[in-house]
């Protein structure tokens, strides 16, 4: 190969390479809950480090699918760019998590999550994952005394409830005190 068509070679594998970006696929929420391993509303009672790496302690309050026999806790920080895994102390949130299973699993910025999850087991926690990198957090507000979660007019196929993740039509709406759109926590856990 001579030295023009090898810098074209590696010039086009770049391009390439740069063009090709790793993207969160769009789902229903129907979908969430069928990959995830535990849906659950609780309430977020702090984050904190751990072997370098953030994480959620909630306090369950409902379980809408599968059970734990010990405390929860779930990653809240990304794994990788399009990841949204976050947590807010003392905010209620519906969860969909699956288990932190892929031990070669790190955070962004280079942390390792199986370290967490052997001390999260040997102090009797179970660490989880947020479904879908992080679409898997629905904050929930009280509005004249129900819980809803806030929507967006999403693109055409449902409401949206987060970046990815949307409500299949029809589904019922209302306005919350500040003028935003709300669907009841009722109609997500049906959903599920």
């Amino acid at each position: 190969m001579t030295p023009i068509v090898k810098t074209l070679c590696v010039v086009g594998l770049s391009w390439l390479a740069m063009s090709v970006q790793a993207k969160v696929a769009t789902i229903r929420i129907g979908e969430l809950a069928r990959e995830s391993d535990l849906i659950l509303v609780a309430e977020v009672q702090r984050v904190e480090v751990k072997a370098g790496v953030k994480i959620a302690r909630v306090r369950v309050i409902r379980f809408v699918k599968g059970e734990a026999e010990c405390s929860i806790t779930f990653v809240a920080e990304p794994t990788w760019r399009c990841d949204t895994s976050a947590a807010v102390p003392g905010e209620r949130v519906l969860l969909y998590l699956a288990a932190a299973v892929d031990p070669q699993e790190r955070t962004l910025n280079g942390k390792n999550v199986d370290a967490v999850q052997a001390s999260c087991k040997r102090e009797g926690t179970q660490l989880d994952v947020l479904s879908h990198s992080g679409r898997g957090r629905i904050p929930l507000s009280l509005n004249q005394g129900q819980w809803v979660a806030p929507v967006t007019r999403g693109d055409g196929r449902g409401p949206g409830l987060n970046l990815n993740l949307y409500i299949p039509r029809p589904v019922a709406t209302g306005l919350t005190s500040p003028g935003h759109r709300a669907v009841p926590l009722a109609e997500l856990i049906k959903r599920t």
